[in-house]
């Protein structure tokens, strides 16, 4: 058995949310967050954060692609904060954050 202290730039970590759509039903959206570690005192603190402002601190990059024009979207300010305006985003990417911080595995 064996333990890593590597210390990491970021981690990946798949990320969906829904957004209501005019059938009725929701649209999936979905991309690879890349966020930075945390240690378990710092996790403590990263709690008592409003989602927007964990994901603000935390999500460094993502690896996404427009749906609409099939291209990359560049992480930056601007389109950080176009996901961030979106009402479910928040507290899903923050969810995301979490279970991978605190070591649960997403499913696939």
């Amino acid at each position: 058995m064996s333990v890593s202290f590597k210390k990491r730039e970021f981690f990946k970590v798949p990320v969906s949310f829904p957004v209501p759509n005019d059938k009725g039903s929701f649209d999936n959206n979905t991309f690879t967050g890349h966020f930075k570690p945390t240690s378990f005192e710092e996790l403590k603190g990263i709690r008592e954060m409003q989602d927007i402002d964990v994901v603000r601190d935390r999500l460094i990059g993502w690896e996404m692609t427009d749906d609409d024009t099939k291209q990359p979207v560049a992480f930056t300010p601007e389109t950080l904060e176009a996901v961030l305006a979106i009402a479910s985003a928040p507290y899903h990417i923050a969810l995301a954050f979490y279970r991978a911080a605190s070591g649960n595995k997403t499913k696939n």
